[in-house]
């Protein structure tokens, strides 16, 4: 896998306001070979090396992630910083969907989201990242048939063991814990067939020396990271079977 895009700020970012956690920026970016427009974000390291790792592991799954960068900005690109200070931020590229929070009371819409292909994807992977943040503002929508899914800096939370659930997730629960028992089961078929053994067969480590972690946080990080996700991959099956509700143990379809 090819390591993530170092790219450097280009003035004239202005500051993006959607009921935003962190602090945002969308502007212009200077890549080797293209000049990009992304949003750009400025978080602590750990949290810069959890959303580049949790966007190439998505991707990997095959789910619909904007192409994420490392930027680095300066106080020239930057007006937060001071005269001749230097930061490291996470951006990911515009997708220009807007997002899924001006479609939330549209029944279609919700009707579209579960029957996205991918949606199934999203829940299992959140699941095993133990994303806990899957919201109207990080689900982007184009109005059609297509949706992105962004924002992952709060997955694999340095207070939750492996092999608990988080506090929520908000795809498997609304889209798949209501359903009947018989469509649960279809559900979690589908997700132990072909979800979680793709998950299984994701080289961990290959994928997080693409984030070039190593330059900007300490390995004791980095492997507290890999661990995390390598430990909760037994139990992921049973962590979505909970998710979403199943009760019974065995049932043939």
């Amino acid at each position: 896998m090819e390591s993530i895009e170092v790219a450097t700020l280009l003035p004239g970012a202005k500051k993006f306001h959607e009921s935003n956690i962190n602090q945002t920026w969308k502007g212009h970016v200077k890549t080797n070979t293209d000049t990009v427009v992304v949003f750009a974000k400025l978080i602590p390291p750990r949290e810069i090396c959890i959303e580049a790792y949790c966007a190439l592991l998505g991707q990997a799954l095959g789910i619909p992630i904007p192409k994420p960068f490392l930027i680095l900005a300066d106080s020239s690109s930057l007006d937060v910083l001071s005269p001749g200070h230097h930061a490291l931020m996470f951006g990911s590229e515009d997708a220009a969907y807007p997002s899924f929070r001006r479609y939330a009371q549209c029944k279609e819409a919700m009707e579209k989201l579960e029957a996205f292909k991918s949606s199934l994807d999203v829940g299992v992977f959140d699941e095993w990242i133990a994303n806990h943040d899957r919201n109207l503002g990080n689900m982007l929508y184009d109005g059609g048939e297509d949706f992105f899914f962004i924002d992952h800096g709060l997955a694999i939370p340095n207070d939750l063991l492996p092999t608990m659930p988080a506090s929520d997730n908000n795809i498997l629960r609304v889209l798949y814990s209501l359903k009947t028992e018989i469509e649960k089961f279809r559900v979690l078929r589908a997700a132990s067939q072909n979800i979680t053994p793709v998950c299984h067969s994701l080289n961990l480590l290959s994928i997080m020396d693409s984030t070039l972690a190593e330059k900007y946080i300490p390995s004791a990080e980095i492997n507290g990271i890999l661990s995390f996700l390598s430990r909760r991959l037994p139990v992921l099956e049973s962590l979505i079977r909970s998710r979403i509700g199943i009760k019974q143990t065995d049932m043939f379809l």
